[in-house]
Parts: C-alpha cells; structure tokens; sequence
C-alpha cells in the first residue's frame, strides 16, 4: 500500500505538495511567533536546529533545491510533518519558527531517504545539498534521531492521512502568504541573545 501511495503521489504532486507544505509550516511560524510576541513569558526554546537569524532564502525555494539535487520522494516531505509533529507534541521543540524550519525539514528529508530507500546520499554529499556545515549536519542527525528515539519509520496509513490532511489545507488556504511582520527589531534581539552563533562559512546556501 504505501509504495504504490509513494509512486503516484510522487509523480502526480512533488511540487503542488512543496508549496503548500511550506505555506502549510510558515503558517505555523506565523502563528507561533505571534504568540511569542502576545507573552512575553514564553520562553523560546533555542535547540540545534535552530539558526541565529532568519535565512535568506524562503522556505519553498530551500525544498525546491533540495527536490531538484536529491531523489527525494513526496512520502519524504510528509514524513517532515509527521516528525515535527512528533517534536512539537513531546516538548523537544515549543514549535515551529523561522528560525528552526529549515534545518527540520532538511533533517526530515534526510531522515526519511536513508530510512526508507536502500540507496542513499552520504552525509556529505547531504552536507552540500542542505547547506548545512557537515560537522553541524552530523550532530544535529544525532538529536534529531534521538528526539524522535530513533522511531523514524511511518506506516502507509499516516502518510495517506497527514497528505488528506495537506490537500484540505490547500484547498482552505489557496492565496496563503507569508506574513513577514512576525518578527519585530526587538523581538530579532531577544533570539540573537538567546542563541549561539551558527558558522555557515562552508554552506553552498545562506542558512
């Protein structure tokens, strides 16, 4: 059941499902930095996945690269829903932002691949694609794989399931934009205080 879901659903939706799935996680961000901004007593909780500033480049045109320099599968970006879900859920992460995103998907993609595929992309090579430094690439596998306690397989009914999900968000959510005012001046200090800086020197993209 789930390598024909895979097979057709790959094919027929890779890109349609790209868009919508980082509207989808920019939404959330939205969301979640709102209500940062609302309480001030919410304590963002700064982890690995984490970067010290917002990245250039947006989120849909960060899953595009990775879509055209892997052989991802669409099963690949659901399974990055499934897993932050699973994050968000057991406490690992307070939620989705602009800053940890990225560097969640990538781990989710890369993730998925190396789970479900016997052919796979080493680390290196991942290192290029994501544009994460291959050090940080290494250690941030490491605890993602340990937040998820190494559950990383995900049974055919869930993907069908969460990819309904997507569809009906698509289909509630056709003009979905970004909302870029999320984050104030103040509000950019307070995380920089907060967060280590990340040495992206060796990344063939500004993450």
């Amino acid at each position: 059941m789930m390598e024909s879901f895979i097979l057709e659903e790959t094919i027929s939706n890779a890109k349609i499902v790209s868009g919508t799935v980082s509207k989808l996680l920019e939404a959330m961000a939205t969301q979640f930095h709102t209500q940062l901004r609302a309480n001030k007593d919410i304590q963002y909780k700064v982890t690995v996945f984490d970067l010290r500033t917002v990245p250039d480049i947006k989120l849909w045109d960060y899953i595009f690269r990775i879509m055209t320099m892997s052989k991802w599968a669409y099963r690949d970006l659901i399974a990055a829903l499934v897993y932050v879900d699973t994050l968000i859920n057991s406490g690992i992460i307070g939620g989705i932002s602009f800053h940890n995103m990225h560097r969640l998907v990538a781990l989710s993609i890369m993730t998925s691949t190396k789970f479900f595929d016997d052919v796979h992309y080493s680390n290196a090579s991942w290192s290029k694609i994501v544009g994460i430094p291959l050090r940080e690439l290494n250690n941030a596998e490491i605890v993602f794989l340990q937040s998820l306690d190494f559950h990383v397989n995900i049974q055919g009914e869930t993907l069908q399931m969460w990819s309904e999900w997507i569809s009906r968000f698509a289909d509630e959510n056709p003009a979905l934009e970004r909302d870029s005012s999320y984050m104030t001046e103040d509000r950019n200090q307070d995380l920089r205080e907060q967060q280590t800086p990340t040495d992206t020197s060796d990344s063939p993209v500004t993450l």
